[in-house]
């Protein structure tokens, strides 16, 4: 996770459309579930759809799913910000990258990282971790 939020970083414009399949496989093999269900997800012909039509901020947003937060901000000379707050944490975390769509590659990938630095793999959903955290 940590290579590809590096990769995500460091990618250029036209090699977008790779680093978001990537993540749509990279996503479905680990247990971060904590957003959303997989059948929320979009399957493997709607994204390829929506990369194909140039529509790749929304097709990061669809790996996202409408329960993480997030906030796009792209600046006068082109410098793309992203920062995502995953459910039940309370942290926000902020990455840049050469589009917006990238930035929130990279930006998702950290926050996994600090979820997984502060909670431990295997990841949990905020529901599982209040289940296991002692009264």
């Amino acid at each position: 996770m940590r290579n590809f939020a590096c990769c995500c970083a460091e990618s250029a414009p036209d090699e977008q459309a790779d680093r978001i399949r990537e993540a749509w496989r990279l996503l479905r093999q680990i247990d971060a579930m904590a957003w959303g269900a997989p059948s929320a997800w979009p399957r493997s012909e709607e994204l390829e759809g929506m990369l194909a039509s140039g529509a790749y901020e929304s097709a990061v947003t669809a790996l996202l799913g409408p329960e993480v937060g997030f906030i796009l901000s792209r600046g006068g000379r082109g410098i793309c910000l992203a920062t995502v707050m995953l459910p039940g944490s309370g942290n926000e975390v902020t990455a840049e990258a050469g589009t917006l769509a990238l930035a929130l590659l990279t930006a998702l990938a950290s926050a996994l990282l600090d979820h997984i630095d502060l909670y431990g793999w295997p990841m949990l959903s905020p529901r599982a971790r209040d289940q296991a955290r002692p009264i």
